[in-house]
């Protein structure tokens, strides 16, 4: 999933999908290119980007590139591909923005591997940007760079600043994060990096996803992400349930009596104006404040919808207890039904953090968002 702080719908696509089953020459022979194979309009801004944050596997970012191929993984095993062949599918598929190839490698990975990655996706972006040049179909796609280099923040900083000095960039992608280094490791990385892009350029965050991450990204200057989250959240059997707009909730909820304690995870506190509950966190004993667990026999019975208020189409027609039900009995519905409201919410978080920013009022929405959870994690509650 890719979401982007304006009021664009993207899709990111991981077109390393398409080296094999379709091949670049069926999408080229299917009536009206890639585009129409994937069955979309132009409402949507299509990424062409080179790898799924939905499957990223760190093994399979540690095999060894060369200088002239990439080791990736596809949906029929390892292969080494190189920017010829990935501006081949590239190019096949016709998208409104592609991300160069480069060496992706993990926050651990060791100092003389990160440097190499850095060279190497300096000279293959050169080089898919030449065969760009010569593709009539990447006429009018803009091209974003990937900025590589682990955890090392000289390796960081050497990449910003040779992909900012490659002409015909329109944008940046901060890629191998989420991969093991530490919440200030990402935060002074990011910083580095961003502090050697140009202003005007759009750039993109790769690999995190919690509300928490994003809301510090956002602060940091990042425009457009492409993340994992919402998969993991679903296959996990979560459903998001963070307010989106936290103070409304807690001045709400300072105002509401206490009411007595039934022990049911449907009668504790109401929820709040955007149909939320912080009772919820306290529920299941298997989530972390964003998020409930619909394994969780709390559940059981429970008659409301996913999020209360919420109108996407898994909470205006089905209750916790049914979705509940469904993964007692692993039926796939329930990932289809937790998906649809996964996606939905955090569209409209990206939403609010819109108008928050509109508003010039983003700092006290993320500091609302740092507040709530740090009272649910001491236990104070509201």
């Amino acid at each position: 999933m890719l979401e982007t702080l304006t009021d664009v719908q993207a899709l990111s696509l991981d077109v390393l999908q398409f080296l094999t089953q379709p091949k670049p020459e069926v999408l080229r022979g299917f009536p009206g290119s890639g585009r129409r194979f994937l069955a979309m309009d132009g409402r949507f801004v299509l990424v062409a980007t080179a790898r799924d944050p939905g499957i990223y596997e760190y093994a399979g970012a540690m095999r060894q590139a060369t200088n002239n191929h990439a080791s990736v993984t596809v949906h029929t095993g390892s292969s080494n591909v190189t920017p010829a062949q990935y501006m081949q599918a590239v190019a096949a598929l016709a998208p409104d923005v592609w991300v160069a190839l480069s060496d992706d490698v993990p926050s651990d990975c060791r100092p003389d591997r990160a440097a190499k990655a850095v060279d190497r996706s300096a000279a293959w972006l050169s080089e898919c940007m030449s065969v760009a040049a010569a593709a009539p179909e990447l006429s009018g796609a803009a091209v974003f760079a990937a900025v590589q280099g682990g955890q090392y923040l000289r390796e960081r900083q050497r990449c910003a600043e040779t992909m900012a000095a490659q002409p015909g960039v329109a944008g940046f992608v901060l890629a191998g994060l989420g991969t093991g280094e530490s919440p200030s490791q990402r935060r002074q990385i990011v910083e580095q990096v961003v502090q050697r892009l140009p202003a005007a350029a759009p750039r993109l965050l790769c690999s995190v996803g919690t509300p928490e991450e994003m809301l510090e990204a956002v602060a940091q200057g990042i425009d457009m992400f492409d993340m994992g989250y919402l998969a993991g959240v679903t296959a996990g059997g979560y459903a998001l349930s963070f307010p989106l707009d936290p103070g409304a909730q807690q001045q709400q909820q300072q105002q509401q009596p206490m009411p007595a304690s039934s022990g049911s995870a449907s009668t504790d506190k109401a929820p709040a104006a955007d149909g939320s509950s912080d009772a919820d966190a306290a529920a299941d004993g298997g989530q972390d404040c964003s998020k409930i667990n619909l394994w969780a026999v709390a559940y059981r019975t429970d008659k409301r919808p996913l999020l209360p208020g919420c109108n996407c189409f898994a909470c205006a027609n089905h209750t916790r207890a049914y979705l509940h039900h469904l993964l007692q009995a692993h039926e796939m519905t329930a990932q289809v039904l937790l998906e649809v409201h996964n996606t939905h919410h955090y569209l409209q978080f990206f939403k609010a953090i819109r108008a928050s920013i509109a508003a010039g009022t983003f700092a006290a929405y993320h500091e609302g968002f740092l507040q709530r959870r740090q009272r649910l994690l001491m236990g104070a509650g509201w």
